[in-house]
């Protein structure tokens, strides 16, 4: 179950089915590329939290930002400007750009409308920094670099979120199911922010621990929950067990991602292509290696 076998669309994708099912009176295509979308999607959510670092999060002060279209338009053109013009100058957007960026405006609002509902709590950190180093094999060591798109707490446990702009499981069965190359829905969201709680916990200690996916394409479902859940088949029936405490559930983890790093570093197995041609479709290498 190794990396070596694996080519994986980017963590941030977004297509033009993005609009179609869930967003019914929306029928947009792509303008913009998928990781670019999702830039300017996680940064207008970076610079609304940003500003209530470490201070109580109500659920009016959310509603009065959900309703303030003058600053999310403000933040949308700054986002565009930094991340799709890759300038300074903000400018007004217009034609597809400006229809994407409606399309971001609703998937703001909904995030916002999806957080009053966890009120009141206190905000920690938007785009959180890891750069650490991660000893496997006893004495062998790697380096682990990313971020954590946001860091909240309520009732003294930790919440991490990750933002995902395409589709994903919040659902798995086994530890060893989020790390399978042959799995075809290998659910790796939750793997990714498996990983960032298990970095974040031997950093910061924190009481209590609980991760957590926003599929922003999932947001506008009546039932939406951004809880991960642990699906356990006994005998008899099926459990559905919600993770609000990952402290159970972090040394099976570290021991299963310590085994794909081994088998990554390990000289006797060769890189190989992956036997699961259907992710090719975006892999950047596929023109060079003509699967």
């Amino acid at each position: 179950f190794s990396s070596r076998r694996r080519h994986t669309r980017s963590d941030r994708d977004w297509s033009s089915d993005v609009c179609s099912s869930d967003l019914p009176e929306d029928e947009v295509a792509e303008s913009i590329e998928a990781s670019t979308f999702g830039s300017i999607y996680h940064g207008v959510m970076e610079n609304i939290y940003q500003r209530m670092q470490g201070k109580l999060v109500t659920g009016d002060l959310l509603e009065k930002i959900q309703k303030d279209d003058t600053l999310l338009t403000n933040l949308i053109e700054a986002m565009f400007a930094k991340h799709y013009f890759q300038t300074s100058r903000i400018r007004p957007l217009t034609g597809q750009n400006y229809l994407t960026g409606e399309i971001i405006r609703k998937y703001v609002k909904q995030t916002l409308i999806t957080d009053r509902k966890h009120t009141p709590f206190i905000y920690l950190h938007s785009e959180f920094p890891i750069d650490t180093t991660h000893t496997f094999d006893g004495t062998r060591q790697i380096r682990l670099k990313g971020s954590i798109d946001r860091i909240d707490e309520k009732d003294g446990i930790t919440r991490i979120i990750d933002y995902k702009t395409g589709k994903g499981e919040t659902t798995f069965k086994t530890m060893y199911d989020l790390f399978d190359p042959q799995k075809r829905d290998r659910p790796k969201a939750i793997m990714q922010v498996f990983m960032y709680a298990m970095i974040y916990s031997q950093i910061n200690h924190p009481k209590s621990l609980c991760p957590g996916i926003y599929h922003l394409r999932d947001l506008f479902k009546i039932q939406f929950d951004w809880s991960i859940i642990h699906e356990i088949k006994t005998e008899k029936k099926r459990i559905e067990q919600t993770i609000y405490d990952f402290s159970p559930y972090i040394q099976e983890f570290t021991d299963t991602f310590n085994k794909c790093i081994q088998e990554i570093f390990n000289p006797e197995i060769p890189f190989k292509q992956t036997e699961n041609t259907q992710i090719c479709e975006y892999c950047d290498f596929a023109t060079i290696c003509k699967r």
